[in-house]
């Protein structure tokens, strides 16, 4: 199965189960199958400015989005109903500094109740000013409201082992894995043998679908914390394999890297201009956009006019 569907369709088992338990938020819509687009309803107290006035309200409406890189990039978060809330604008929740694949679409949802009860709230690089100068001044009367959201779905979910168990049936009975070593992906939540599932150093262990490989030297990768992508070409790399642009800073691939053979500066294709003269890349320093030319054909071209 395609490894953002899967994801997919455990963060829907989780979130069904999460909800079934909590009384303060209630599922509204989804869209897609397995669902990728969320709309929520937190019953809980907040505020919001209503005529230039800071008002209670109790009533909020939340859409969240996980796009087609999900779970490489984070879930795009936005209110539908008015809230005053520093890391909170009209088009967009903060709901992280630093995204982490590993995060569940469980964690987000609480967090927002977390931030919309003003449990949590940072007024270092608001994006309300007026909601970071409010909650500065009115610090003792936070929390607004004081739900403990993370006290709700803690119970396994039965059917997400069952499903989701990978086949053995090649091993001799009495090489099966008894259901007590069953081990979680740290990315996608499936629990499988532990013998087929590949432990990094830093703690993650990932089942067989969640592996991705290096697209350039074929090294296993933790979908976690080692994804680089060319900014070329857009292909999984490794760190050994990145290089970064000296110009536009971005990481490429070996393959998309050139010299310029008159600085010496590393730089990706999009960065350098192949002179149609001779057919060598050179940096955009040393290339003559209007004459069309490379520095060193255009010196060839002036020396033989004279």
């Amino acid at each position: 199965m395609n490894l953002r569907l899967k994801r997919l369709g455990n963060d829907y088992l989780i979130i069904q189960q999460y909800l079934s338990e909590n009384p303060y938020i209630k599922l509204k819509t989804v869209t897609g199958n397995p669902p990728e687009k969320y709309q929520l309803e937190y019953k809980l107290k907040s505020i919001q400015v209503l005529n230039g006035i800071i008002t209670d309200v109790v009533v909020h409406q939340v859409e969240i989005i996980l796009p087609l890189e999900y779970p490489a990039i984070q879930p795009q978060c936005r209110m539908l109903t008015p809230v005053f809330h520093p890391n909170i604008a009209p088009h967009a929740i903060c709901i992280a500094d630093h995204w982490a694949a590993g995060e569940s679409l469980k964690d987000i949802i609480i967090r927002i109740g977390e931030m919309l009860s003003y449990q949590n709230y940072s007024i270092k690089s608001p994006l309300n000013g007026e909601a970071a100068k409010w909650a500065y001044e009115n610090h003792h009367r936070l929390p607004l409201d004081v739900i403990d959201f993370r006290a709700y779905g803690n119970k396994v979910i039965e059917n997400e082992i069952n499903n989701n168990v990978i086949s053995l049936s090649e091993e001799s009975d009495t090489n099966k894995v008894n259901a007590n070593k069953l081990i979680k992906c740290s990315n996608c939540g499936c629990s499988g043998p532990e013998k087929i599932y590949t432990k990094y150093d830093h703690g993650h262990n990932l089942c067989p679908d969640c592996v991705v490989f290096c697209q350039h030297c074929g090294k296993k990768l933790c979908i976690i914390c080692e994804i680089i992508k060319c900014s070329n070409c857009g292909r999984t790399i490794c760190s050994d394999c990145n290089e970064v642009c000296d110009l536009c800073k971005k990481a490429v691939c070996k393959v998309h890297i050139k010299e310029c053979p008159v600085c010496g500066n590393k730089r990706c294709s999009k960065c350098m201009t192949e002179c149609p003269e001779c057919g060598i890349y050179y940096c955009r320093l040393h290339f003559r956009k209007y004459d069309n030319k490379c520095t060193v054909c255009y010196e060839k071209m002036k020396a033989n006019k004279f």
